[in-house]
C-alpha cells in the first residue's frame, strides 16, 4: 500500500483554472465534431425535400399534358360530330351570304 502511495505522491492535483480550460477545450472539440454532422443532416433533408418537389412538379406537368390531350381530343371534329349524333343534334349549313359583322371602328357592316 505504501508503494502505491509513493507512486502517486508526485502527481499534483488539477486546479480550478485547468479544469475549466480542459472542459472548455472538450466542448470546443465536441462542437467542431458535431457541426459538420449537423450540416450534413440539414443538407440531406434539403436534398430530399427538393427531390420530392421535383417529383411533384413532374407529376403535375404530366397531369397537365394528359388534360390538354383529352381536351384536344374532345374538340376534334370527328369526336364533336359523334357526340352531336349521340345527343340527337343535327348540323345545318349556315348561309353566310347575308351575314354581317361588328367591328370596333365602324359599327355594323
Amino acid at each position: 500500500m505504501r508503494e502505491t502511495m509513493q507512486y502517486f505522491s508526485h502527481v499534483q492535483t488539477i486546479g480550478l483554472k485547468e479544469r475549466v480550460l480542459i472542459i472548455a477545450l472538450l466542448l470546443i472539440l465536441f462542437s467542431f465534431l458535431v457541426i459538420p454532422i449537423h450540416q450534413a443532416a440539414a443538407n440531406r433533408e434539403l436534398e430530399r425535400t427538393a427531390s420530392t418537389l421535383e417529383k411533384e412538379l413532374r407529376d403535375q406537368n404530366e397531369y397537365t399534358r394528359i388534360l390538354l390531350s383529352y381536351i384536344t381530343k374532345q374538340s376534334l371534329p370527328e369526336v364533336v360530330s359523334i357526340e352531336a349524333v349521340d345527343q340527337g343534334l343535327s348540323f345545318e349549313k349556315l348561309d353566310f351570304d347575308d351575314a354581317s359583322y361588328v367591328s370596333m371602328e365602324g359599327g355594323v357592316q
